[in-house]
C-alpha cells in the first residue's frame, strides 16, 4: 500500500467517524433538553427550551441520515456493501460537504458545553447542592429544634 493511500484511508475513517458521531450527540442533547424543566432554561440558558426542542429534534432527523450513510460507507471500506434507499434526509453526509458539516456539528456542541452545564446548575440549585447553594456559607447548618 501506498503512503498516498494510507492518508486517504485515515482520512475517510475519520470523517466517516464524526459523521457518524454526529446523529448520537444531537439524539443525547435532545433527550436532555426534553428531559430539563423550562425553568432551567429560562434560568440559566441562551435559548429558551421550546427553541432548544425544535433546533435539536431537527438535527436529530437530518442527522439520521448521515448516520446511515456514514454505517454504509465505513463497512465499504472494509468490503462489505450495503444496497440502501437514497431517500433519506441527508444522505450524502454533510461533512464531506465543507464547511456545513462543521456547523451542523457545532449545534449540538453549543448545547452539550455550554447550555447543558448550566441547565444542570438549576438542578442542583433546586436541590440545595452545588455552586448556588439555598444557604449561604461554606457547610449546610446543622438540623436543630426549629428544623424537626
Amino acid at each position: 500500500m501506498s503512503l498516498p493511500y494510507v492518508l486517504n484511508l485515515i482520512m475517510a475513517v475519520v470523517n466517516l467517524s464524526l459523521t457518524l458521531l454526529l446523529p448520537v450527540l444531537f439524539l443525547w442533547a435532545a433527550i436532555h433538553a426534553s428531559l430539563t424543566p423550562a425553568r432551567a432554561f429560562t434560568a440559566f440558558a441562551s435559548l429558551n427550551k421550546n427553541a432548544w426542542l425544535i433546533i435539536l429534534w431537527l438535527g436529530v432527523v437530518l442527522s439520521f441520515g448521515q448516520g446511515v450513510w456514514a454505517t454504509r460507507a465505513l463497512l465499504a471500506l472494509f468490503g462489505v456493501y450495503l444496497n440502501l434507499p437514497v431517500w433519506l434526509p441527508g444522505a450524502t453526509g454533510l461533512l464531506s460537504g465543507g464547511a456545513w458539516g462543521v456547523i451542523f456539528l457545532a449545534i449540538p456542541g453549543v448545547y452539550l458545553a455550554g447550555d447543558r452545564n448550566r441547565v444542570n446548575e438549576f438542578r442542583a440549585l433546586q436541590k440545595g447542592r452545588g455552586q448556588y447553594r439555598q444557604r449561604p456559607g461554606g457547610e449546610p447548618r446543622q438540623r436543630g429544634p426549629r428544623d424537626w
